[in-house]
């Protein structure tokens, strides 16, 4: 297959050499109002004439702040940096600050970014890099297991009076399941209790959760949440929100914790994610109800069909956030997901189908929701991937 590359998008579709292509990646996820939307538009619209960026506070940015503490009132302390990556680096400098403790602990099949603190993964004898040329020591990572609180518990009390912190994303878009609801109450209720720190990856899951955000949805408090996508309205944005009690401490640890770069918050990233933001909150309960129609609508549809022609596959979802599974098991990790649908050429297999039929997905299969789908794009995608299960598993 020749390498595809595109060179337009408009709410849910792309394009490439005047094809159009149902678009279920929306950019991993951050495109949740939709390519070239108006809210998009308005803001580079309004901004092109007066720069791109300064390299210093802007008026924008100032704006966004404000906002975001409107939501999130015991995070009054934030920073804002060029992707999501970035804000998880800037989160674990504040904890190893604020504890003097270099160890952290970290959820595998979570996905923080492609540096070297967080590219770790766990097979069942030991931590392995995923690529080479790391310099950060495994040594320095304790890796939990996802959903398996026995497991996770049981490391953290060994590794307790070393961590600087746990790191994690509460719902992971590789395995995206609500039975990851009552882990993430044990294992952030044992934190608590035992002064150990939390960061909360909320990149994928902010702005497309509920209720803006799995912990306010949950009602937990972690010490830092980083936001990321969703939160740039289609421009490269990482968001940093330290919790006021650990502000306090940081301050009077006197330690200076390095949180520049020259395009962060710059003033496209800064309106863009701001008027989007904006949007959202007010068209919360219209937004949310739309993409869970149309999410429930291609999982039922999908399953039902599976079930009824005992097909070995199934789509998982939280909310927005779908996956396709080769499995007729519930996935809940990393470690099941190696056991019950190991086969990663069956997802690539999958995309390639879809492709023909001109519907896009990520290599990694994960399907994203937004507010510019309708019931005709599910219905397509339901029809496609029935196709493809009639040709596949028959």
């Amino acid at each position: 297959m020749n390498k595809l590359i595109f060179d337009g998008a408009k709410n849910q579709y792309l394009y490439s050499k005047k094809k159009k292509y149902l678009d279920f990646c929306m950019s991993n996820g951050a495109m949740i109002l939709g390519h070239s939307n108006k809210t998009f538009l308005k803001s580079v619209n309004f901004q092109k004439n007066l720069g791109s960026n300064y390299s210093f506070a802007n008026i924008q940015n100032e704006k966004y702040q404000k906002e975001i503490k409107k939501i999130f009132k015991e995070y009054e302390n934030i920073h804002f940096c060029n992707s999501g990556s970035e804000a998880n680096i800037r989160a674990l400098r504040v904890l190893r600050t604020v504890t003097n403790k270099k160890k952290i602990a970290m959820i595998n099949g979570s996905w923080h970014g492609s540096v070297d603190n967080f590219m770790f993964d766990l097979n069942l004898k030991n931590k392995t890099f995923e690529t080479g040329g790391l310099s950060f020591q495994k040594n320095d990572v304790v890796m939990l297991k996802y959903n398996n609180i026995e497991y996770s518990l049981n490391l953290l009390k060994k590794n307790r009076k070393k961590l600087a912190g746990l790191i994690l994303e509460p719902i992971q878009a590789s395995c995206p399941t609500k039975i990851s609801e009552k882990y993430l109450y044990d294992i952030f209720k044992y934190c608590k209790k035992n002064n150990i720190l939390v960061i909360f990856d909320e990149i994928i899951t902010g702005l497309r959760a509920y209720d803006f955000t799995i912990f306010k949805k949950l009602n937990l408090k972690p010490d830092i949440i980083t936001f990321g996508k969703i939160f740039g309205g289609g421009f490269p944005i990482g968001v940093c929100c330290i919790k006021n009690k650990l502000s306090s401490k940081l301050i009077k640890s006197k330690k200076k914790v390095f949180f520049g770069g020259t395009f962060s918050g710059n003033p496209f990233s800064s309106i863009t994610g701001l008027n989007t933001f904006k949007f959202i909150k007010k068209n919360k309960k219209k937004i949310n109800n739309h993409i869970e129609n149309i999410s429930n609508f291609i999982e039922k549809n999908v399953n039902d069909y599976c079930k009824l022609k005992n097909y070995n596959f199934r789509i998982q979802r939280f909310e927005s956030i779908l996956k396709p599974i080769f499995s007729n098991k519930s996935i809940i990790n990393k470690m099941y997901k190696e056991k019950y649908d190991p086969n990663l050429r069956k997802t690539r297999d999958l995309q390639d189908y879809l492709l023909k039929n001109l519907i896009f997905i990520p290599k990694s299969g994960t399907i994203f929701i937004s507010y510019s789908h309708n019931i005709s794009n599910a219905k397509r995608l339901v029809k496609v991937l029935t196709q493809y299960l009639e040709v596949k598993c028959s």
